[in-house]
Parts: C-alpha cells; sequence; structure tokens
C-alpha cells in the first residue's frame, strides 16, 4: 500500500470521510497536498473505500474501520519505541504462539 493511501486512511479515520475533490490531482486548490492520481481507484477496487452516492464523500467500509479500530487499539498498548529491543527485557519472554513457556 502505498503511502498516500495510507494517509488516506489515516485522514478517514480522523475526519470520518473525504470528499472526491480532495483526491482529485487535477483539483489542487482542493486536493489534499499528499493525494495523487493512484490514491482513489486502488482503494475502491479493493472494496476499502464506499462512496455515499447521495452526497459523494468517501468513507472507509465498515469492516475496514473495524479492522482499522482493532489495529489501533493494539498499537496503543505496544511498548514504547525507545525500549533499545522494542520491549523491556524485564518483561516476561512472550511465547510463540501455541507454545507454552516453563
Amino acid at each position: 500500500m502505498d503511502r498516500d493511501m495510507v494517509n488516506c486512511l489515516h485522514y478517514i479515520y480522523q475526519w470520518g470521510e473525504i470528499t472526491v475533490a480532495q483526491l482529485d490531482e487535477n483539483n489542487p486548490r482542493r486536493r489534499l497536498f499528499w493525494c495523487l492520481g493512484d490514491t482513489r481507484q486502488p482503494l475502491g477496487s479493493r472494496n476499502i473505500l464506499c462512496e455515499d452516492p447521495d452526497s459523494h464523500p468517501l468513507t472507509v467500509a465498515p469492516g475496514v474501520y473495524d479492522l482499522l479500530d482493532m489495529v489501533e487499539n493494539q498499537l496503543r498498548t505496544m511498548p514504547r519505541p525507545d525500549y533499545a529491543f522494542g520491549y523491556p527485557l524485564s518483561a516476561p519472554i512472550r511465547p510463540v504462539h501455541g507454545e507454552l513457556l516453563n
């Protein structure tokens, strides 16, 4: 996924929707600076974005929003980035999925 697509999802997650004009590279006065012509089509073709036929804002598909919300909650509980090894060395060793530690 390109960085502009990630930024688009981030914007929608924060603000709830995005307009077609904000993604239109031929409309530089309204376009978000990080959006290019290849932002909307890949997200739409994979059913990540949905368009409201009445008012035309673009939103994230409900299942995708649920996934983004789960990822966001998981990222909030990750160790701080200042740990040299990604987690404190005093923390218990994490088992591999399905493995039991003695």
